[in-house]
């Protein structure tokens, strides 16, 4: 409570009135996002963000010396019976992440949930060596496991063959670069390209797919709700998936929209008349 106070009396005024981080670019994501939203509106849910993006700050300082207890005190998990049921199925499953709540406490699985199965990710190096190794440090404290980006495929062969079973958490709410743009579709009032990655690794594997519904339940409390997309995924359309973790993601931000990570500039990139349109 001590350093939410001091964040909250100190920080947010310097980042939101002074600094004024990233105003613009998250003013217009949630007036182009929420066309029907007025203006007031609109201001409230930007410095709901901000409060909570300061949240972020000190629940990220939290995290790295918080006890396992408190860790199964402020994050729970729900439906966690799909994951199971597939490890024990299929032997792997992947698992849709995205920005938003408090997506670093989401390492914390291993100490909540207890699995007798291993919960990895994905992660992309940081331009500083001591910022990625600090990061990784501060994410793998709990027993989740990272694979980076351009060594995935590998790590999950490895992992196979030595028989271990994992579940697989993929943030996948991130622009693609222009080479990746393979998938268009309507998201929050845009026509939005939408990373396939994930969907691509699922086909090739033959493995079920979940998505993480995130809830912030109070301050410093979060909930992750497991929903299942496919247990087949050779069996879906191309791009279902994809479409799919859309439309669950969409939701869970028009739930609570001050919650998902607004700074960032999604919407950067047009789609080309080259470039089919799917819905």
């Amino acid at each position: 409570r001590i350093q939410y106070i001091i964040v909250y009396v100190l920080f947010f005024p310097l980042i939101y009135h002074v600094v004024r981080y990233r105003r613009k670019v998250v003013r217009q994501n949630l007036t182009e996002s929420f066309p029907a939203m007025s203006a007031k509106e609109i201001k409230q849910t930007e410095r709901r963000f901000y409060r909570h993006l300061c949240d972020l700050a000190v629940e990220t300082i939290h995290f790295s010396y918080m006890p396992t207890k408190e860790a199964q005190r402020r994050i729970r998990f729900e439906n966690t019976q799909i994951v199971d049921q597939c490890i024990r199925k299929h032997g792997n499953i992947i698992v849709y992440l995205s920005h938003y709540g408090n997506w670093e406490w989401m390492s914390a699985y291993p100490a909540v949930v207890q699995p007798d199965y291993q919960a990895m990710s994905v992660y992309r190096r940081f331009k500083s060596e001591s910022n990625t190794a600090a990061m990784m440090q501060l994410r793998e404290r709990f027993g989740f496991k990272y694979a980076e980006k351009h060594d995935t495929l590998r790590v999950i062969i490895k992992q196979m063959r030595a028989g271990v079973h994992c579940m697989w958490g993929m943030i996948a709410d991130q622009h693609p670069s222009s080479a990746n743009e393979h998938y268009w579709t309507p998201f929050l009032n845009h026509d939005t390209a939408i990373l396939t990655g994930t969907e691509v690794i699922a086909r090739r594997m033959n493995w079920p797919v979940a998505y993480m519904e995130m809830h912030r339940t109070g301050r410093g409390k979060y909930m992750g709700r497991f929903v299942l997309i496919t247990e087949e995924p050779l069996k879906q359309a191309e791009f279902s998936i994809t479409e799919q973790y859309a439309r669950l993601l969409e939701q869970n931000i028009l739930e609570q929209p001050a919650y998902w990570l607004w700074t960032h500039k999604r919407w950067k990139h047009r789609r080309s008349e080259a470039q089919p349109q799917h819905t």
